[in-house]
C-alpha cells in the first residue's frame, strides 16, 4: 500500500461516535458478533471518517497533517499502520 491506495468503509459496520468515543459496530444477525464493538481515537476516527473510496491516502494524510499540526510523512506512516488492523477486521477494503 502507498499514498496513491484509495480504501472504502465497509457497510458491513457503523461508525459513529457515541457518548463521546467513536466506534465501529458490525452489522449482523448474529448477536455473538456484539462481541466485536471496535473503538477508536481522536486521530483514527478522524481517518476512517475520510476512507471513502475516492481519496487517497496521501490526500488523507495531507488533511491529517493539516488538522492535527504533523509532518505529512507522519502522518502517511500512521495511516499505513491503521489500515492493516482495519482490513484484518474487515472495517475497510482497498479499492482496485
Amino acid at each position: 500500500m502507498d499514498s496513491h491506495s484509495v480504501f472504502t468503509k465497509s457497510d458491513r459496520f457503523i461508525h459513529r461516535p457515541l457518548a463521546g468515543e467513536n466506534i465501529a459496530v458490525p452489522l449482523a444477525g448474529d448477536v455473538a458478533q456484539i462481541d466485536y464493538i471496535y473503538n477508536f481515537n481522536e486521530t483514527a476516527a478522524f481517518m476512517l471518517g475520510r476512507m471513502d473510496g475516492k481519496k487517497s491516502l496521501g490526500r488523507i494524510a495531507q488533511e491529517m497533517a493539516e488538522e492535527y499540526e504533523v509532518p505529512m510523512d507522519q502522518a502517511l506512516a500512521d495511516l499505513q499502520e491503521l489500515c492493516p488492523e482495519l482490513i484484518s477486521a474487515n472495517i475497510i477494503y482497498e479499492n482496485h
